[in-house]
């Protein structure tokens, strides 16, 4: 049992001593319990993640599961950055949903075919910069911030007054700015669809 036990060093010490408790983890091919706030730390050291709020238990799975699909908005929010849409799921066509607000958009995801609604969730790093070609999905971006990470840029701002990020990797060649106006696109499988009211 490992209680936050990189808690207090600094983030070079404790990168270093992931890999060493992971190392001892695979020599000593025991089961290990660690204890951790730190959602990319828990990513990083996990073969298995259970999240838990209020005493309950959310969801358990892989790293990857949990991150690409909760189970609800709780894990979803908990795990990483998320944007969230409510919208309806289209009764006729199962692979669209109408996004309150926003409009028509497809995703990969099988939906019922009952009419329901739903929340739309997409991570910020799936968004990208819309290239000249027309791309499946897309949102119009007011910017209202811009942070710089080195290797990535986190924008902040909104779509048609929902809350939207989208964090930029490599070198984004569009100008940038707070008030600036620019257009993301994604692809239907960057979508993950969860039951509203969650």
């Amino acid at each position: 049992m490992l209680d936050e036990p990189l808690g207090a060093l600094d983030k070079n010490l404790r990168e270093q001593m992931q890999l060493e408790i992971k190392r001892i983890h695979r020599e000593l091919g025991i089961t290990m319990i660690y204890v951790t706030h730190d959602q990319t730390e828990a990513m990083t050291m996990s073969d298995r993640i259970a999240v838990f709020r209020d005493g309950a238990l959310e969801q358990v799975g892989s790293p990857l599961e949990v991150y690409n699909r909760p189970v609800n908005r709780f894990v979803g929010e908990f795990i990483g950055e998320s944007n969230f849409f409510p919208g309806r799921a289209d009764p006729v066509h199962a692979d669209a949903v109408d996004l309150i607000g926003i409009g028509r958009v497809r995703v990969a995801q099988r939906l019922p075919r009952a009419s329901t609604d739903v929340l739309l969730m997409i991570r910020p790093e799936r968004l990208r910069l819309q290239a000249a070609s027309a791309a499946e999905n897309e949102f119009e971006m007011l910017i209202d911030d811009v942070i710089n990470y080195g290797d990535s840029i986190l924008l902040i701002g909104t779509t048609r007054e929902h809350p939207l990020r989208a964090r930029i990797s490599g070198n984004p060649t569009d100008d940038l700015r707070r008030s600036g106006r620019i257009k993301l696109a994604w692809s239907p499988s960057d979508a993950h669809i969860l039951p509203r009211g969650q």
